[in-house]
C-alpha cells in the first residue's frame, strides 16, 4: 500500500531537535572529562565551563568552552604552556594531578567519534516515540 501521508517537514524538525539533544548528552560526556584535564591553577577555570545548544532550522550544534572574564588564560593554557603572568612577564605553566594542555581537544577526540552516533539513534528512537511517526497502512 505505501505511504499514504507524508509528514517530511515535521520529521525534519524530529531529526534536528534529535540531534541536537544527542550532541548535548555527548557535550556534557566531554564536559565530565574535561574537567578531570583542566589545569588547577585556581577553580574559576573549571567553574567556567559551558555546553549551550545551538537551535536553527537545519542545523544542530552544542558549544563546549571554558574561560569567561575571570579566565582570559583558559584559549592560551588550552594551546600552549607558557602564559603572560603578572607583570607582564611569561610563565611556563607546570600541570600537576593529571592536568594538562589541550584539556578540552583531547577528551572531544576521545568520546566524540564513537559517542555521538550511538546517542543520535537513541535520540531519534525517543524523538519519533514520543511523537507517535506510525506507517499508515
Amino acid at each position: 500500500m505505501g505511504w499514504t501521508l507524508w509528514r517530511g517537514a515535521e520529521t525534519k524538525i524530529v531529526m534536528n531537535e534529535a540531534a541536537i539533544d544527542a550532541l548535548f548528552v555527548v557535550g556534557a560526556e566531554i564536559g565530565q572529562a574535561a574537567d578531570k584535564e583542566v589545569p588547577l591553577r585556581d577553580e574559576d577555570l573549571r567553574l567556567s565551563l559551558r555546553i549551550t545548544k545551538s537551535r536553527s532550522k537545519m542545523r544542530a550544534a552544542v558549544n563546549i568552552a571554558y574561560g569567561n572574564r575571570k579566565t582570559p588564560y583558559a584559549v592560551r593554557w588550552h594551546e600552549s604552556a607558557r602564559i603572560k603572568g603578572k607583570g607582564g612577564k611569561w610563565v611556563t605553566a607546570r600541570f600537576r594531578h593529571g592536568r594538562k594542555l589541550r584539556y578540552l581537544a583531547d577528551p572531544f577526540n576521545r568520546i566524540a567519534p564513537a559517542r555521538v552516533h550511538v546517542e543520535y539513534i537513541r535520540a531519534l528512537q525517543r524523538a519519533f516515540n514520543r511523537h507517535a511517526f506510525k506507517r499508515v497502512p
